[in-house]
């Protein structure tokens, strides 16, 4: 048997980090300097199996994350496996290890996926907005587009929650911030076009538009997710809208 596949068989039964080259030279029958001079690093394992790999299923990895979603945001990260995602996806352990070198790297892959599903259909959104004669209609229409494009997964709060709830990780902390990051960056590529369009005032910070629109969203998922029978979100958002547009202090009305 070629060291590649012995490697490969081993990935599957324990994971790639996992594996040493003592794990494959004795499963060879050679020594294990033999076994470093054919396969390389041992750090780059998970590359040399991709590289190998004939034809990557994307379609695997997209039930696995679908997987995920659910095993993290009933059983919560320290109890979740990849057992469990596994059994969830109807796959083999082995075909996860195939995607994801652990479980914190399909932690991280999940949040990525999502985070990319919230944004990408925004900018679309945005031109929607601007079509409103109205301004504030606008803005109450791509607010309320973003919360149904965000909410259309039930599972969500609960899953952003458990990604919150990891920040005591530094590795976990640190990749939520570079999302959040992300997500700034993309708001102050958008601010100015919705000022242009009278969605916002032109002197408003844009930075602080950002965080506050973050702010709000996270804020509403964790009430959602808290009282998901009794608060209705949709009905409040245009409210919400609202207040922010006039603002709460007591003064003429401003339209």
């Amino acid at each position: 048997m070629k060291f590649i596949d012995i490697l490969r068989d081993l990935a599957e039964e324990k994971g790639v980090e996992q594996v040493s080259y003592g794990d494959v030279a004795g499963r060879a029958g050679v020594p294990w300097q033999t076994v470093k001079r054919h396969l390389g690093a041992r750090e780059h394992f998970a590359e040399l199996l991709n590289n190998q790999a004939e034809q990557p299923n994307p379609d695997a990895r997209v039930r696995i994350l679908h997987a995920a979603a659910k095993v993290f945001a009933e059983k919560g990260y320290e109890a979740a496996s990849l057992d469990l995602v596994a059994a969830a996806a109807g796959l083999t352990k082995g075909a996860i290890y195939w995607h994801f070198r652990n479980k914190a790297d399909l932690f991280f892959a999940l949040l990525d996926s999502r985070f990319r599903s919230s944004v990408d259909g925004l900018p679309h959104q945005v031109e929607q907005a601007l079509q409103h004669t109205e301004p504030r209609q606008g803005l109450t229409s791509l607010v309320s587009n973003q919360w149904r494009n965000g909410m259309t997964d039930p599972m969500w709060p609960a899953l952003f929650l458990e990604f919150v709830g990891q920040i005591r990780d530094e590795q976990v902390r640190q990749h939520i911030a570079k999302t959040y990051d992300e997500t700034y960056s993309l708001s102050s590529k958008l601010l100015p076009v919705l000022k242009k369009g009278g969605l916002a005032a032109k002197d408003v910070d844009d930075q602080a538009m950002g965080v506050m629109w973050t702010a709000l969203f996270d804020g509403l998922m964790i009430a959602k997710l808290v009282q998901r029978d009794t608060l209705d979100v949709e009905r409040l958002l245009p409210i919400i809208v609202d207040l922010i547009w006039r603002g709460i202090g007591p003064k003429a009305d401003v339209d």
